[in-house]
């Protein structure tokens, strides 16, 4: 659930410059935007060439999915390292393939996971 994950700023510099975002040397990376669901929107990313704003979700896609592992997380530049604390593993938006296998195994029926993802659904037989 909860995870962390550390990444020199040479590293992220040099992502940056392999997808055409060169920034120079990182000197801060900062939270700008956060979703409805209050994960991380967008990232600036400020460097002695230049500051760029990139969304979060391609930001975590150009780090590595294990690495950062949701766009739910705080982020700090410690020494020469990012360091970044999170919650949760994907993209936050619909049914969870774990918290489902997890509630069948408590015995769960799949109306009652279904109606826990899907507040306010209702489900019907549907003949053709």
């Amino acid at each position: 659930y909860s995870w962390e994950s550390k990444i020199p700023l040479s590293e992220l510099e040099t992502i940056m410059n392999k997808n055409g975002r060169p920034v120079g040397q990182i000197l801060k990376v900062e939270i700008i935007t956060q979703t409805p669901s209050a994960r991380v929107g967008s990232l600036k990313i400020t460097g002695t060439q230049s500051e760029m704003v990139i969304a979060a979700k391609d930001f975590r896609v150009w780090l590595g999915g294990n690495r950062i592992r949701s766009t739910s997380f705080a982020v700090e530049i410690k020494d020469d390292t990012l360091e970044f604390h999170g919650k949760g593993w994907g993209h936050g938006v619909g049914l969870c393939q774990w918290g489902v296998f997890g509630q069948a195994l408590l015995g769960h029926s799949y109306e009652k996971i279904l109606q826990f993802y899907y507040p306010g659904s209702e489900i019907v037989d549907y003949e053709a």
